[in-house]
């Protein structure tokens, strides 16, 4: 296998393990807001720290192919890094427009304050850089392995 696609291999665990644990993280926010509850500091922080313990774990694999294909670069000759490049681009976009999507549903909810909405805001933009870390890193890689 060449670097290029262990790139892709990494960028695509861990975008997909980070949406989940994003996916799982706003579904306690919005049935904090449904119950009618008020979304406060503490129980923010509590999300936010389950939420982090999971990009940790749904990062390990990735960071260690991306270590594995850093390794392989100076001697493996890459011909074509199109493809993968697009590719990751690709789940990348996939990715983002899950977050968006998630973002939307749980601002439609009617019960949310004004502040609550800004809870949430913070919350979407801290997953999408989480999200677009390994992708950012494989991309880089590439185009190490390419020049």
């Amino acid at each position: 296998m060449s670097t290029s696609w262990l790139f892709v291999l990494a960028s695509a665990i861990a975008v997909v393990g980070i949406s989940f644990a994003f996916n799982k993280m706003m579904q306690q926010v919005q049935e904090i807001v449904e119950k009618g509850d008020q979304l406060d500091l503490n129980t923010m922080q509590a999300a936010q720290t389950k939420f982090f313990i999971q990009v940790a774990m749904a990062e390990a694999i990735p960071i260690l192919i991306i270590v594995y294909a850093f390794t392989l670069i100076g001697q493996v000759i890459e011909a074509n890094v199109m493809i993968p490049l697009v590719v990751i681009i690709g789940i990348l976009v996939v990715a983002f427009v899950f977050l968006l999507r998630i973002k939307r549903d749980l601002m439609g909810t009617p019960k949310m304050s004004q502040e609550s909405k800004g809870m949430v805001n913070t919350l979407f933009f801290i997953g999408a850089a989480l999200l677009s870390a390994i992708p950012i890193i494989s991309i880089v890689g590439i185009m190490t392995a390419s020049s």
